[in-house]
């Protein structure tokens, strides 16, 4: 198997007389019976089918929200990448099929109200073609795909990490292990809900999704063993941390697990908080996979430090202070919670990934034993690797660029990101020294390019560009809009690729009509009719915006 990275549309004959008949594909989006778009959920789509013979495969595969893909078992991707619905994206697998029966499963959630803020969306639905002979056996909306939902699955609010979307809490005992085989009872057919359409050619059809192929590589996926225990006590109410409180044997034992994948058996009845400490900042899907423990739960948190309260936990004010020490202070973070249904090797992994560096488990187990086979992450993020080289004299500069290194790939992922723990935002006035950094950083420019292309697409009848984008609400900062030209030059400055720069000229003039629309009598440029943010500058009230921005 592997990702196909496309320089050409796959369907639509440009020879069709009737212009409207170029833009289709041959499948249709699909979704189950009955599903309410109102309410977060997540949902199966399956197809068994029978190679006669082996082949290779070429599929082209989306959703709304998101998806995993596994034929046979085994996971093909994960998708779509980010986009908006005028660009929705999609991605292309080449696959090599034995002879024989074959299962592909692709595992979808919709998040409803809950869609992190940097997630788009129409609607929930699912689509797949296959290019050739193959696609009427396996296309949605001609093959004889079917789907159930996902049960054992809530989506409660995203916490402290405002704009992330939701967090997941997964019922062992109602949740359909086995799920990537296409197994269990249930399954309904599908419904069709849209054709599919390409958006280059899309013309006389619906404003829903208009599939454009996905330009970045699969998000890299590490599995580490890594952190180290730094507090465990009894109980569920840990907090300030104590470290004479802390369980120095029981944390060696533990320690083993994390370091060494050595099993760790929790007894009945046992209520236990741990603190690890990663000792590094990681965007990473915590892995964990359990056996017995019927009627337990564990609830995995993260947090990018622990924080002083002062005066009171509650009505105090909240500050983190040195970032490597925890005594005094207190947890508070986001994650999700599992509760086993008594199975052996039961592994449990979050539908998106969690940032930072301190990990919070609480454990609370029943009348049975629960045994923690494994503790691992799988670190994720655009793959970025330093191709370059840095010396100085001075070198305190040269201890700062690890971190700076791992600043610019924490918050490189499907777009560049303002912060991994909280907004998960592409926000032009962060990405231009984002995309800066990496032209110096790397010969990769496949992510500047999305940044620059991206923010052009979210451009508004008054020539300004959104100040963040994808986003599912709009905002408007005029400033960043030429922030935006400046990130068009600075690509012309660091690549040799006129073409693209010339393709961003019509963007740019739009962009400074808009504020030729706003010139005074004066000489000067009126205060544009949005948010005149300049920086978050103490006295600058409200929402970072000088008193003379708007007069």
């Amino acid at each position: 198997m592997s990702r196909v990275f496309l320089d050409h549309e796959p369907f639509g004959d440009p020879s069709q007389v009737f212009f409207g008949e170029r833009s289709y594909w041959p499948a249709s989006w699909v979704d189950l019976p009955g599903r309410r778009p109102e309410e977060p959920s997540a949902c199966l789509f399956k197809l068994a089918f029978k190679a006669p013979e082996a082949a290779v495969l070429r599929l082209h595969v989306s959703a709304d929200n998101r998806y995993r893909l596994f034929l046979d078992g085994r996971q093909l991707g994960r998708g779509p990448e980010r986009g908006d619905p005028m660009h929705w994206r999609y991605e292309s697998y080449e696959v090599a099929l034995v002879a024989g029966q074959h299962t592909l499963v692709a595992l979808t959630w919709w998040l409803a109200e809950h869609t992190p803020y940097a997630q788009m969306a129409v609607r929930p639905g699912f689509i797949l073609a296959s290019e050739g002979s193959w696609n009427d056996r396996l296309a949605t909306g001609s093959a004889a795909w079917q789907a159930q939902l996902v049960e054992g699955i809530d989506f409660p609010g995203p916490g402290l990490a405002w704009g992330t979307g939701s967090r997941f809490e997964v019922d062992g005992a109602l949740f359909p292990w086995g799920f990537e085989y296409g197994e269990g009872e249930g399954w309904q057919s599908v419904v069709k809900i849209a054709r599919g359409r390409m958006a280059a050619t899309a013309n006389e059809t619906p404003t829903d999704w208009r599939l454009t192929p996905a330009t970045l590589p699969p998000m890299r996926e590490d599995r580490l063993r890594t952190g180290r225990l730094r507090y465990l006590v009894e109980g569920e109410f840990a907090y300030p941390v104590d470290s004479s409180r802390h369980l120095a044997i029981e944390a060696a034992e533990a320690q083993a697990l994390l370091r060494e994948g050595r099993p760790l058996e929790v007894p009945p009845h046992t209520v236990a908080t741990a603190i690890i400490d990663l000792e590094d900042y990681f965007c990473a899907y915590p892995r964990l996979t359990i056996s017995g423990g019927k009627d337990a739960s564990l609830a995995i948190n993260w947090a990018e430090a622990l924080f002083h309260y002062e005066p009171e936990p509650v009505l105090g004010r909240a500050h983190k202070g040195n970032r490597s020490e925890i005594e005094g202070k207190f947890f508070n973070g986001v994650g999700s919670l599992y509760k086993p249904d008594g199975g052996a090797h039961r592994m449990f992994e979050p539908l998106w990934w969690e940032a930072g560096r301190y990990v919070e488990v609480v454990v609370k187990t029943a009348d049975q034993p629960l045994v923690i086979e494994d503790f691992s992450l799988v670190s994720t993020g655009y793959p970025l690797s330093f191709e370059g080289a840095f010396s100085t004299s001075d070198k305190r500069l040269e201890e700062i660029l690890p971190l700076a290194i791992r600043v610019l790939q924490s918050c490189s992922h499907e777009t560049y990101l303002d912060c991994p723990y909280y907004e998960q935002l592409m926000y032009v006035g962060d990405t231009r020294l984002q995309v800066l950094a990496t032209y110096v950083f790397t010969r990769d420019d496949r992510l500047p390019r999305k940044a620059v292309k991206t923010f052009d697409e979210s451009r508004q009848l008054s020539g300004f560009t959104q100040s963040r984008f994808p986003s599912k609400m709009m905002q408007i900062i005029p400033g960043f809009s030429l922030w935006w030209t400046q990130m068009v030059w600075d690509y012309w400055q660091w690549r040799d690729d006129a073409e693209f720069v010339r393709d961003r000229l019509p963007g740019t003039r739009a962009v400074l009509e808009g504020f030729r629309a706003l010139l005074r009598e004066d000489g000067l440029i009126g205060p544009p009719p949005s948010w005149c943010f300049v920086d978050w500058v103490l006295g600058w009230r409200p929402w970072g915006t000088p008193q003379t921005a708007e007069k």
